[in-house]
């Protein structure tokens, strides 16, 4: 459980949030639960020691609001992260409020763990998921999944209905490839495979730009 300080935010027009980041603080929401949407505030840098933690987005949230007269705590879970793809800082956190008897969806992050008999055998380990979207009570979210390796030959895979997790019910399809031990030249042939497809990809427009002239020169 982490502790975090937010203060209502009235102002919403962009260049008052764009400010707000200038100033080192976080624009944020909070919902769910059926109760009123509200806007906040948080400061960059206790936002992110929270994060850095082992349970990372993940972590259960006391969030003490203050909107300048009274004081609220909510207990919240990050439900969606806005990152900026140049600079990789939070532009934006949602909030989803939650209770303890209430299950929440999440995803968890996979983690393999052991060393898999088929790549001393020259094998390739090709992770397909590094995630999973689960349902739970937020009491039950792990920091992350382990997938273990340590039986895996080559030609073996892990699918998604290969785990097990007790008490969470694991939303992604069940026929996904967690992780698969394939020979070198299997993974020789994909990669072949894949460019051919990517160069028919690529041709295709050309052809059809063919047709299109043809049928305006008639």
């Amino acid at each position: 459980m982490a502790t975090l300080e937010a203060l209502v935010r009235q102002e919403k027009k962009k260049n008052k949030v764009k400010k707000l980041r200038a100033e080192g603080m976080i624009p944020a929401i909070l919902y769910g639960l059926k109760k009123e949407a509200i806007s906040l505030s948080l400061k960059r840098s206790e936002v992110l020691k929270v994060y850095k933690t082992e349970f990372g987005t993940n972590v259960i949230i006391d969030l003490n609001i203050t909107d300048g007269t009274k004081n609220n705590k909510e207990q919240v879970l990050t439900y969606n992260l806005e990152v900026d793809a140049i600079t990789n800082s939070i532009k934006h956190i949602d909030f989803i409020r939650v209770d303890e008897n209430t299950k929440v969806k999440a995803h968890i992050p996979i983690k393999l763990i052991g060393s898999a008999p088929g790549l001393k055998m020259g094998g390739v380990l090709i992770q397909k998921t590094d995630s999973l979207y689960v349902h739970c009570v937020p009491s039950k979210i792990l920091t992350e999944i382990e997938v273990n390796m340590s039986e895996q030959e080559v030609g073996d895979f892990i699918r998604v209905r290969d785990l097990d997790l007790g008490e969470i019910i694991i939303l992604t399809n069940p026929d996904e490839t967690i992780v698969r031990i394939a020979s070198p030249r299997t993974q020789v042939e994909e990669e072949e495979e894949g460019a051919e497809a990517a160069e028919a990809g690529a041709e295709a427009p050309k052809a059809e730009e063919g047709d299109t002239k043809g049928d305006d020169a008639k």
